[in-house]
């Protein structure tokens, strides 16, 4: 243990500063009253490593075996902080985790926060832009997934004008969860015909509209309208008001008008034969 002001003889460069400050390579940092100080100099390895005698793995050519995770610089020049966990076999490599409240905290309260900000001459300290990186996850170095300053996500690989020949419409509910909703029968019961379930469809107002945002022209529905007639092909929000029309659960609804329609064509054009066939022997026999 270091007494204050003392050098350890035993370990270069370290110190002890009256108020329990403790430099590596340093002498004195203003900001700090208590705590720990390492200078490493111009190395870029590991600044501070844990080990542990139970940890083996075979990853020797990023860390020594016994070591479960270290520190480093994350640019040689430009600094930033590298946070390596190293495990072998089925074991994570690293865990971030936050547990809060004694308790039950307030659903607004984050057990988890990454905090975003950037530094410019004019601004100093400040919130990212909107087309900004927030947080990008990345395989290797290559990022697949990233978060802008607005919140909207791009994702590489998401998106592609060739999707090739087997595809499913995506769908997302109201916890957020995005899935595709199957059609086999494997998956459905008390199957039965439509019926008259589809007259609503005569009732639909197909409009044109400017989008009050964007002001792009745009064609479609009014969910208020189609609530009306059939409330089965809209979705409603929290306070019970009508908020999106399901059009892709419309399209059964058209199948059965247009099969009734077919219908009633075949029966109408078999009385017309039948009739104009009548009309041909009248014609004859006179």
């Amino acid at each position: 243990m270091l007494a204050d002001g003392a050098d350890d003889v035993g370990c270069a460069g370290m110190r002890k500063e009256q108020g329990s400050v403790v430099f590596m390579n340093d002498t004195a940092i203003p900001e700090m009253s208590k705590g720990l100080t390492i200078n490493q100099g111009d190395k870029d390895v590991e600044i501070l490593t844990f080990k542990s005698s139970d940890v083996g793995h075979s990853l020797e050519d990023l860390t020594e075996v016994d070591t479960y995770g270290f520190v480093r610089k994350a640019s040689a020049t430009l600094g930033g902080l590298d946070v390596v966990g190293v495990s072998d076999g089925d074991a994570i490599g690293l865990v971030l985790q936050g547990t809060i409240g004694a308790g039950d905290p307030t659903d607004s309260i984050p057990a988890v926060v990454l905090r975003a900000r950037k530094f410019n001459l004019t601004m100093g300290v400040a919130d990212l832009a909107n087309a900004e990186t927030l947080l990008a996850v990345q395989n290797g170095t290559t990022t697949k997934v990233s978060i802008l300053g607005d919140g909207s996500f791009v994702s590489l690989g998401t998106y592609s004008k060739d999707v090739g020949g087997t595809t499913r419409d995506l769908l997302v509910d109201d916890a957020g969860l995005i899935g595709y909703q199957a059609s086999s029968l494997r998956y459905k019961k008390n199957v039965q015909d439509m019926g008259d379930l589809s007259n609503g469809v005569h009732d639909l107002r197909s409009v044109s509209f400017d989008w009050k945002k964007s002001g792009t022209k745009d064609y479609g529905l009014i969910a208020e309208e189609v609530a009306e007639a059939m409330p089965m092909v809209v979705t409603f929000d929290e306070n019970g008001r009508p908020e999106t029309v399901e059009y892709k659960k419309l399209i059964p609804f058209l199948v059965n008008e247009l099969q009734k329609q077919q219908k009633r064509i075949d029966e109408l054009t078999s009385r017309i034969e039948a009739l104009e066939t009548k009309e041909l022997v009248r014609e004859k026999r006179r």
